[in-house]
């Protein structure tokens, strides 16, 4: 997605999420044998800071402005193994765990405080701590060392059916996460602006001077928690649903409704908190998903792809 920064800054913008999954399941009776890759995006900040990185695109506004800089990023590429097993007491009710090793490919943690003024120049300070096994605030040289590091992590999955038509589904993914690194790239320090110029656009940028360490440091990241619950209902010929999705600082509410159709189901649903629109189909051995909250992909705010195969042997 690409921004030209022509909009003004959402009163919202105080979180930033991405997660995506590649992976391939097999399943031999009860046991599930995973290989899977994910690529983890978080980021918290506020309107102030969002602002303030929208001047730094384009320009700033020629009276005086004050700016409270707060931003904290967090990046995860892994690649790893799980192991479960589906306990099924009864046939209505099933329990699977996963249980997941990781190797851990790219890692970063930056967090960036401080007061930003601009009144024809720029000047403000800002205190930095980041660690990184790849990109970094201070493009500093990387070690190939950095990033190697462990994961572990451990996954929820539980299937109801107390009627027949009610069907009720939990998934906690990363109920359990630990990722450990002996050592990786770290800074710390304080930022202050120094020199401040106007590009070839006559527009007015500044370049920080940092006063501080840039050393090697033992990192540990818990991942936040991604909690799914969906209840779904069939009567006459239609199947209503509710998904209720919880990923670190963002909930999504999705209500909706499915019909048979060429021998699957098509459910179309709408996230009442993110205000976006979802179209799934699914059939015996394929499931796909899209949601959005504008048609031009370019600039939704809320986008969720997902695909899924399954082949029996």
């Amino acid at each position: 997605m690409k921004d030209d920064w022509e909009g003004g800054v959402s009163k919202n913008s105080d979180f930033g999420l991405s997660q995506s999954k590649i992976g391939i399941e097999l399943g031999v009776k009860n046991w599930r044998f995973v290989y899977e890759t994910r690529n983890d995006h978080f980021l918290t900040t506020n309107e102030s800071s969002a602002t303030l990185y929208q001047y730094t695109k384009t320009s700033f506004p020629s009276i005086k402005s004050a700016y409270d800089l707060n931003i904290h990023y967090r990046k995860l590429q892994a690649k790893g193994i799980k192991l479960g097993y589906m306990w099924q007491p009864i046939k209505t009710f099933s329990i699977t765990n996963y249980f997941g090793v990781w190797r851990p490919t790219t890692i970063r943690n930056s967090r960036l405080l401080g007061d930003v003024v601009s009144e024809g120049t720029v000047t403000g300070v800002a205190q930095l701590e980041e660690w990184y096994s790849y990109k970094n605030l201070l493009k500093r040289q990387i070690d190939a060392d950095w990033g190697e590091g462990t994961g572990k992590t451990w996954d929820l999955v539980i299937n109801w059916q107390p009627t027949e038509n009610l069907i009720l589904g939990l998934d906690i993914i990363d109920l359990f996460s630990k990722f450990d690194f002996d050592h990786l790239g770290y800074s710390s320090g304080t930022l202050s602006s120094s020199t401040t110029y106007r590009d070839e656009d006559n527009i007015l940028r500044f370049n920080p001077a940092y006063s501080g360490v840039e050393s090697e440091k033992p990192f540990s990241w818990d991942l936040p928690k991604s909690i799914s619950l969906t209840a779904s209902y069939a009567k006459d010929d239609i199947e209503y649903l509710l998904a209720i999705n919880k990923r670190d600082l963002n909930t999504s509410i999705v209500l909706g409704a499915g019909f048979d159709i060429a021998q699957g189901v098509i459910t179309s649903g709408y996230d009442i908190k993110n205000k976006a629109i979802q179209v799934s189909y699914s059939n015996s051995w394929f499931e796909g998903l899209v949601m959005t909250d504008n048609l031009d992909i370019s600039d939704a705010k809320t986008f969720s792809l997902s695909l899924s195969a399954n082949l029996k042997f």
